[in-house]
């Protein structure tokens, strides 16, 4: 078992899943360090989806790739493996534990009853596990992102039975090398902050990429189009394009606001034009999931066509948020 693990609640399962897992290696970053740090990245492929006769394809960095770039960040070894067996289960997560190395858990959120608000916006949901009781087959289990119907982030640790958890489990991760020593400057972080914010604004010069804001903002404009044509896809298919692309956004919102209050702003401040902006996105995302919740009651067209209306405002007005940071962040570099 892994004594004196302390979970901590975060804004997001895996990013927070991160986050606790370097903290107990006491690598001394915070959650939105983590998040820039990795960066992420969204294009358009040109192939063509079979399900909707789409032909653009929203294409986006999988956790998968994240977890392995922040290991190299780190100059640490990071280990992944698909569980396909309850054994596969049992040797994975024994090995380490046994070994003190906390193991990240991809599952299904469904399985995880304390959840009594849905708090992915996908089928998937990270948790740690730091002890496994054979003679038992249960595992000691943590979640840094537990909602509760205020919509209030909790933690959660608890035994929870191998046999149930382990079918709904996609894989796992580890770190295998040990980290020691590992320093992290605030310019670095800055710096990663700035790349990110700047390819999500601007397409790189490769092979003529259709990249970050503008690569969603065509691919919700073609959903869109077909619709006011008189091309309707089904409820269930518009709600994961809105869903999809909200869950991609809003961590984006939440640490760049926080990591520009942290860096530039004193706690007292009311609050700059910049993070209200920010604050002004993450409650418009508020407003379209309310309104999908009611879609999914009361399935008309029209209801659909306002849901891309209104997710297509946020996405063009994000674009000119995040200019006015890139602005200033270039605005700092000339002082």
């Amino acid at each position: 078992m892994i004594k004196s693990f302390e979970i901590t609640p975060g804004h997001h399962c895996f990013y927070a899943s991160i986050w606790n897992l370097l903290r107990y290696y006491q690598i001394n970053i915070s959650e939105q360090d983590i998040f820039f740090m990795m960066g992420f990245h969204i294009h358009l492929d040109a192939c063509q989806n079979k399900e909707t006769q789409h032909k653009n394809m929203l294409c986006f960095d999988t956790f998968e790739v994240l977890f392995e770039r922040i290991a190299s960040r780190l100059d640490c070894a990071p280990q992944m493996q698909i569980i396909e067996s309850k054994e596969d289960f049992s040797k994975y997560v024994t090995d380490n534990v046994s070994l003190g190395v906390p193991v990240i858990l991809c599952v299904d959120p469904y399985i995880l009853e304390y959840q009594t608000v849905q708090t992915n916006l996908s089928n998937l949901h990270y948790v740690l596990i730091t002890d496994y009781d054979c003679q038992k087959e249960t595992v000691l289990l943590h979640d840094a992102y537990v909602l509760d119907i205020e919509g209030n982030v909790k933690t959660f640790s608890g035994v929870y039975d191998v046999s149930r958890l382990y079918s709904k489990t996609i894989n796992c991760m580890w770190f295998e090398s040990p980290m020691h020593n590992i320093t992290i400057t605030n310019d670095t972080i800055l710096t990663d902050a700035k790349n990110l914010i700047r390819s999500f604004i601007y397409d790189s010069t490769k092979h003529n990429a259709i990249e970050g804001n503008r690569a969603i903002q065509i691919f919700m404009n073609c959903y869109q189009e077909k619709i006011s044509q008189g091309n309707f896809f089904s409820v269930d298919q518009c709600i994961q394009i809105i869903l999809f692309v909200k869950a991609k956004l809003f961590p984006l919102f939440q640490y760049t606001a926080e990591f520009l209050r942290y860096n530039y702003y004193k706690e007292e401040e009311e609050g700059p034009a910049i993070i209200l902006s920010l604050k002004e996105l993450e409650n418009k995302w508020a407003e379209i999931i309310k309104l999908l919740l009611i879609v999914n009651y009361k399935q008309t067209d029209v209801l659909i066509q306002k849901l891309l209306i209104e997710a297509n405002y946020v996405i063009k007005k994000q674009q000119q948020v995040y200019e006015m940071i890139y602005s200033f962040w270039n605005s700092l570099d000339k002082l």
